[in-house]
């Protein structure tokens, strides 16, 4: 019976190194990368699910199976999957196809608007905030957008351009606020901070979502070892 419960408990230990090691392999790559499915055996589906209410607009995500998440792609729910190359042998969650676009309908209109007039992959996003005790509250809708493959690995993620965009609640007046940023940060009430690198220099940029401006607050020579895009 003492031999028994002495290889249980090893098999659970086995078990808790073998989780303790995914997570941290998890930690240590890029938040999101959606690997691009050229196989022509492999079919791509398409399909349109529900987000939530902005006001008077209901907000629908647009997926694709055609970019699959590769190892810790979240999204504002918080949900998090695991799939590999295509194959969904997701631990978390299976519902990990990318969102490609977003579709805004106006509350009692048969009008519909959709965001991106060609599809993209929406990295992160953050949808409006007016809730005046939310610290960080805002008027736009924020989207970090990889729009193409720029590094040519077959992969979208943060080692490709990211583009910031911002627009109304309603998904009107988009309006591209960068080609290709470094970081991001919420840092006030309707005021985020952004950061671009051309190769030498680092420039911190502010942008205030009620008047619709951007401010550079300083730019220094710097190298960068990470992109950091901090939204929830």
């Amino acid at each position: 019976m003492k031999n028994k419960l002495a290889d249980f408990s090893i098999s659970l230990i086995l078990v808790a190194i073998t989780i303790s090691s995914l997570t941290s392999c998890m930690s240590s790559r890029p938040w999101g990368e959606m690997t691009i499915i050229e196989d022509p055996k492999v079919e791509i589906k398409e399909y349109v699910s529900f987000n939530t209410k902005l006001d008077d607009v209901y907000v629908f995500d647009v997926k694709s199976s055609g970019i699959r998440a590769e190892e810790g792609y979240s999204n504002e729910s918080g949900a998090v999957g695991l799939v590999g190359k295509g194959y969904n042998n997701s631990l978390y969650y299976s519902g990990s196809d990318g969102i490609k676009n977003f579709i805004f309908v106006k509350e009692g209109s048969e009008t519909e608007l959709k965001l991106f007039p060609s599809d993209v992959f929406i990295y992160k996003y953050q949808f409006q905030q007016q809730d005046e005790r939310y610290s960080f509250s805002h008027k736009l809708n924020i989207y970090a957008v990889i729009k193409s493959d720029t590094n040519k690995d077959k992969v979208l993620s943060s080692r490709d351009n990211i583009a910031l965009y911002v627009s109304n609640y309603d998904g009107t007046g988009l309006t591209e606020i960068s080609p290709s940023i470094i970081s991001f940060e919420l840092i006030d009430k309707n005021q985020f901070l952004f950061t671009e690198h051309d190769g030498k220099t680092l420039s911190f940029y502010a942008y205030n979502t009620e008047t619709k401006t951007r401010t550079l607050i300083k730019s220094v020579e710097q190298e960068i070892s990470e992109k950091r895009i901090s939204m929830h």
